[in-house]
């Protein structure tokens, strides 16, 4: 089995990196997906018991599951589609435009450490998903580009996720899953 699975993500790395699209069937499809569906449904052909080991996979036997983290995901997700549809973010990035006072290095300063100190708090996804149609309106209003804002809040939320474990999902995860405690 680990050798299907080695050649599995050799192969979809391979495909990443050589082939931009394939065409089957008159369809033009990205090779990479289908060839990791492909090894899946291998693996789960010469398994012994695919139905318990899916189980596994998706529920697992501890509180956090990668199930529960994708429910927390779509619940931060949903969160932040109502706050943007109420206009509270869109509130929110005018007010921080006019306190910076349009000067754009105070305001990415000032974001950056927004975005650090929220990731230190929550998770580094969660403000990644709430925070980023926050930045779009600042850069809207300020009529400045998103993208600096952008890359100083996936660098600052992924640098600043490693403080605690609960700062990223997937730390939250490999904790639990090798018996980490929180202070350790």
């Amino acid at each position: 089995m680990a050798i299907l699975l080695i050649s599995t993500l050799v192969l979809m790395m391979l495909s990443l990196l050589c082939f931009s699209n394939v065409i089957i069937f008159g369809k033009k499809i990205q090779p990479f997906w289908l060839i990791t569906s492909v090894g899946a449904l291998l693996i789960l052909w010469i398994s012994d018991d695919p139905i318990t080991m899916l189980q596994l996979a998706w529920f697992g036997d501890g509180l956090i599951n990668p199930v529960r983290i994708l429910a927390l995901f779509f619940s931060f997700t949903i969160l932040a589609i109502f706050l943007d549809e109420v206009g509270l973010i869109k509130f929110l990035a005018y007010q921080a435009v006019h306190r910076a006072g349009y000067s754009q290095p105070r305001l990415f300063f000032i974001w950056f450490w927004v975005v650090a100190i929220g990731t230190t708090l929550t998770a580094n996804d969660i403000v990644v998903l709430t925070l980023t149609p926050f930045i779009i309106y600042v850069a809207r209003h300020a009529k400045v580009s998103p993208l600096p804002y952008l890359i100083s809040q996936f660098v600052s939320a992924n640098t600043w996720s490693m403080v605690l474990i609960i700062g990223n999902p997937t730390n939250i995860y490999l904790a639990s899953m090798f018996e980490i405690d929180f202070l350790r």
